[in-house]
């Protein structure tokens, strides 16, 4: 009885041994699992935007220091925009409110910091100098990823240039 007794304490130890090695390869490939799902998940999540271009507000002068563009939402998941910069051709900052929705004439109304993209928005920036962008790039953070949607806008047509210098102290009447 004794020999039984030795021989059974022996194999609990080994036994125990087999038991926590194949938990800890459950819990690994339940681990590996959890990350591929994660991944598969992150990789739906897409915003794409549209061109950058000037509105279309009642005073032309008005729309020169404003850009917008349409942001869509690929994924079956919310996100939402809570930063946007824009900096000029030359690198240097440029000091922009931005928003879903501007009066007609074309200041940001709501400016909360936050713009929810559910299937898709519009996102305008406004220069708050009211002086015209004739380049810049616009760099948009959401929370579907750690960089930013890089959107760039240059006003390469001459005429378009000269036509967004005017103001409307310069206009003769």
């Amino acid at each position: 009885m004794e020999n039984i007794t030795v021989y059974i304490s022996q194999h609990v130890a080994i036994l125990a041994l087999v038991v926590s090695l194949g938990a800890l390869l459950v819990g690994l490939s339940g681990y590996r699992l959890s990350k591929k799902t994660q991944a598969e998940l992150k990789a739906d999540e897409v915003l794409v935007a549209g061109y950058l271009d000037r509105p279309n507000l009642a005073e032309f002068d008005h729309a020169n220091a404003v850009m917008w563009t349409r942001i869509v939402n690929l994924s079956r998941r919310k996100a939402y925009i809570h930063r946007v910069n824009a900096v000029s051709a030359s690198g240097e900052p440029l000091e922009c409110s931005w928003s879903n929705e501007i009066d007609p004439f074309g200041n940001p109304l709501n400016p909360a910091g936050i713009i929810p993209v559910v299937d898709e928005t519009k996102l305008f920036i406004r220069r708050n100098s009211g002086d015209a962008i004739l380049s810049a790039e616009v760099q948009v953070y959401h929370s579907f990823a750690n960089e930013p949607l890089l959107l760039r806008y240059n006003l390469d047509d001459p005429w378009d240039k000269f036509a967004a210098k005017r103001s409307p102290t310069n206009r003769s009447k």
